[in-house]
């Protein structure tokens, strides 16, 4: 028999709904998209039943552009999420980083093939399913990354490189750091083990620390150029 040839390096996630929980909240800054220029951030989610062969789970990630119209991706998630429509009190009040360590179900679906590969998407985002908690520890150490935030420098270094790079190129970090203020690997792996670079998600105990991958099988190649 003449088989396919097997690619061991990559793992698609299954479309359907899947039980998930935020693990990573990230400013990006001002970035190209096909909509022009747009202020955009980065959630990840970890999939505890859908392990990778190495036994840690699956994630998946979403770009969204920072908007607060009613229209907009993220607000339209983020309400789905909540299982409540936003009033304005409500939108001054709400910090998206809190989302870290809180459980959903998303809804994935497979792209069409690009360059040869097929992605897994973030489609929507829903309340938790019945009898699972609202909030969950997280296998890898929960991560923010704030621009304005006091540690924001060791925020960064404790980002995958991928990540690293995508916010490096955003005017908001080029005036805060400079152009050059990327850090070396070595420097990276210095502020890694920093206590003040990682942010513990509400109400959970000590997260297990676990490095964040350093690429994302499962995300479109584009993200979702968000209006």
């Amino acid at each position: 028999m003449i088989r396919f040839p097997k690619n061991s390096s990559s793992f698609l996630v299954a479309a359907g709904t899947h039980p998930a929980i935020c693990y990573c909240v990230a400013e990006l800054g001002t970035q190209e998209t096909s909509y022009g220029k747009k202020p955009q951030i980065h959630i990840g989610w970890e999939l505890p039943e859908e392990p990778l062969p190495n036994g840690r789970p699956a994630v998946v990630r979403r770009r969204y552009a920072v908007s607060a119209d009613p229209k907009s991706a993220l607000r339209t998630d983020i309400e789905s999420w909540e299982g409540r429509r936003f009033s304005a009190i409500d939108l001054d009040a709400f910090d998206i980083a809190d989302l870290i360590g809180q459980t959903c179900l998303l809804s994935v679906q497979h792209s069409d093939e690009v360059g040869g590969r097929i992605y897994a998407n973030v489609a929507s985002v829903l309340p938790p399913p019945r009898g699972m908690a609202k909030r969950m520890q997280t296998h890898n150490d929960p991560i923010v990354f704030e621009l304005e935030h006091e540690s924001a420098r060791a925020m960064y270094a404790a980002l995958p490189e991928w990540l690293r790079t995508t916010i490096s190129r955003s005017p908001e970090y080029q005036q805060r750091f400079g152009a050059t203020a990327g850090l070396s690997g070595r420097e990276a792996g210095q502020h890694r083990a920093a206590p003040a670079m990682r942010r513990q998600a509400p109400a959970l105990v000590e997260a297990t620390v676990a490095e964040l991958p350093d690429d994302d099988v499962n995300d479109a190649p584009f993200d979702f150029d968000e209006r």
